[in-house]
């Protein structure tokens, strides 16, 4: 049975935030996404961290496959002033975000209205965007009717051209950067990855046409989170500190990794102490 305590940690968060918060129209991805900039922010006595959309999804506990559906709320709550983008993402680091407790800052795009509670009126602004997640988006969704009543053709040749649509679709639609940015969000103890060389992506495709493995981008972030529980991997042990995104992908390594090879459950006399922010840089606020 759950039995969470404060002392084991909290995350401190000023009511008259909330009082104003709870007026405004956010769909429920919307207050996930706030909760999980509060958790890793103020829950940790901080003003800023680095929160990528692999970041969110991880967090969230929600599919690779959703990337677009969560970047596009993260776009509406930094249109709407709730978030501030301090550090701009690029090739060498990740989104640095903010939660916005000025209110008096939060405004809608589409209006410039500010104070959203006292001069919009909230149930046409909750029917234009209350979008919560899904597995498809709307055009998704057309997209998908469109090929059916378009490829209404023999069953050999519908065959065939499945067997070359998937070729297809795992030599042009692989999301290196989702990856790149699941690896650094995730595997934390563990060098930071700067480039996607030629050879990267070459080893990222062999593990996604590997026979023995699922052939989605869900199993990499199932590999990393293996990888950062692990003691041995992490190095936290002091055993070894040789593991690096370029040794997770090594066909032998990557089996190991999945088959449980480097598992175990951490010693009980080391458990994280969530109240020691000691390692994290102070703020002032």
């Amino acid at each position: 049975m759950a039995n969470p305590q404060k002392e084991n940690g909290f995350t401190p968060i000023a009511n008259e935030i909330l009082d104003h918060l709870v007026k405004l129209p956010l769909n429920g991805s919307q207050w996930r996404i706030v909760g999980v900039v509060w958790r890793y922010t103020y829950g940790y006595s901080r003003k800023q961290h680095d929160i990528s959309v692999s970041f969110l999804i991880n967090a969230l506990g929600l599919k690779s496959s959703q990337y677009r559906q969560v970047a596009r709320e993260l776009k509406k709550l930094l249109e709407m002033g709730l978030l501030v983008e301090v550090v701009k993402p690029d090739k060498n680091k990740s989104r640095g975000l903010m939660f916005q407790k000025d209110f008096d800052l939060w405004t809608d795009k589409s209006s410039g209205l500010k104070r959203l509670e006292d001069k919009l009126d909230q149930r046409d602004w909750t029917k234009n965007t209350r979008e919560p997640l899904d597995e498809l988006v709307h055009q998704d969704k057309q997209d998908i009717k469109a090929n059916i009543k378009t490829n209404i053709v023999s069953n050999d040749t519908l065959s065939a051209k499945a067997t070359d649509d998937d070729k297809q679709q795992n030599s042009s639609r692989v999301d290196y950067e989702a990856i790149r940015e699941a690896f650094n969000s995730v595997c934390v103890s563990l060098p930071k990855v700067r480039f996607l060389t030629d050879k990267r992506r070459t080893a990222i495709k062999a593990r996604l046409s590997d026979k023995k493995n699922p052939a989605n981008v869900d199993i990499f972030t199932e590999v990393f989170n293996l990888v950062e529980k692990s003691d041995f991997l992490s190095g936290r042990d002091g055993k070894w500190g040789g593991c690096s995104f370029d040794w997770i992908l090594k066909s032998e390594n990557w089996t190991k990794i999945l088959e449980g090879n480097y598992s175990r459950e951490r010693s009980t006399n080391s458990k994280p102490n969530y109240t020691d922010t000691s390692r994290y840089e102070k703020q002032t606020w």
